[in-house]
């Protein structure tokens, strides 16, 4: 069995925190150059159907001696596919203290504070394998067996760092626009694939193993982030 590297989740930039986000802010101005700010947000995050997974290619090797030396013929027999997919929608709740130089019209700022995570996770997996066409050069389009397991949907809370660089255009005494860059730093949330239930199972056990493909799925471990990075905008109303 030819075997090759697993692709992990922390390999590539893959965030809980990455979509489109909503949310609502309240501050609390101290004199014109302090502020105190409690804000939440929202963001559906997409399905991660194409990463993590593991491609095994599926080898017979045969042994043929010719004038004393033994030369060795791989003939690829099929192939096994584990994938992994994770989808959740994470919220976010942030205090952060607010710094400005106090301008009348183009007002720049800085936030920084502490924010919570909180994501609603679910985790599928599938190990479906493949059977070689001998008459082609490709595998066959529809698995000879497939397996599907399913992580148990789980709450994760996770706090770390927030903040903001931003501007403020200040319409008239009570009403702004703003646009800022904002960022989030925090711990990566581990998921065991070990812990996966199966679900489903269907197509021909028997042929299956004929390939010498037993079903060793993926049970280790990944790691998903919360960070992000983005840009707000947004308008403030002033009480």
């Amino acid at each position: 069995m030819g075997d090759s590297r697993p692709f992990y989740f922390y390999d590539a930039p893959c965030s809980l925190g990455e979509g489109l986000r909503v949310g609502l802010s309240f501050g609390y101005r101290f004199n014109r150059y302090l502020a105190l700010e409690i804000g939440g947000m929202y963001v559906a995050f997409y399905t991660t159907e194409a990463s993590g997974s593991v491609d095994k290619t599926l080898y017979r090797i045969d042994s043929s001696r010719q004038n004393g030396n033994e030369t060795l013929q791989h003939y690829p027999l099929g192939r096994a596919m584990d994938c992994r997919s994770v989808s959740g929608q994470m919220g976010q709740l942030s205090l952060q203290l607010v710094a400005s130089p106090g301008f009348s019209r183009w007002d720049p700022y800085v936030k920084a504070g502490i924010g919570l995570a909180m994501a609603n996770v679910q985790g599928v997996q599938r190990l479906s394998i493949y059977q070689n066409d001998p008459g082609l050069s490709v595998y066959e389009t529809e698995p000879v067996y497939e397996e599907q397991y399913e992580l148990p949907r789980q709450m994760v809370f996770r706090v770390g760092f927030v903040g903001a660089i931003g501007l403020n255009c200040h319409l008239s005494s009570r009403i702004s626009l703003f646009a800022e860059w904002q960022f989030s730093v925090y711990n990566l949330h581990t998921l065991s694939w070990n812990q996966a239930l199966q679900e489903a199972a269907s197509g021909n056990v028997a042929a299956a193993e004929a390939l010498n493909a037993p079903a060793q799925r993926f049970v280790y471990r990944d790691r998903m982030g919360f960070g992000s990075h983005g840009i707000n905008l947004g308008l403030k109303i002033k009480f």
